[in-house]
């Protein structure tokens, strides 16, 4: 089934979003030590799915587009699941760990300031994803 909305198709935009972003992929290393990985079938290399660092759900929160490689991330189908789905104390070092990495790309792509002129920081992020302060 495709999905059209303002008149874009989203299984040909997936598509092409993959291709633009695949060569990238092979170039990062980011992932947990404690990967799950598997053989993909199609590639014959070990299967990565993409993460957004930050969400698309708050792009409306920038003036600038979220959308660019570094906001993507190359994590294993497991620790993709758990950086959406796992308690905070679990996903908590991982989200810090990935954003202390990726922080002076976004500010090269001028991202750490929202349009209400907050700073993208940790706090705000964690805000993103969910996490209750308390545990932090």
């Amino acid at each position: 089934m495709l999905f059209f909305a303002f008149g874009i198709c989203y299984k040909t935009l997936r598509r092409q979003t993959w291709k633009i972003f695949q060569n990238q992929f092979q170039k990062q290393t980011t992932t947990a030590s404690k990967c799950k990985y598997f053989t993909s079938k199609e590639e014959n290399q070990n299967y990565l799915e993409i993460h957004h660092l930050v969400p698309r759900e708050f792009s409306y929160e920038f003036d600038t587009s979220i959308e660019f490689v570094d906001n993507y991330i190359p994590l294993c189908p497991h620790c993709h699941r758990k950086i959406h789905k796992a308690v905070d104390r679990e996903r908590i070092p991982m989200i810090n760990f990935l954003f202390n990495i990726k922080k002076d790309k976004f500010k090269e792509n001028n991202l750490l300031k929202t349009v209400n002129d907050k700073n993208l920081d940790i706090k705000l992020l964690h805000k993103f994803y969910h996490v209750n302060e308390e545990e932090i």
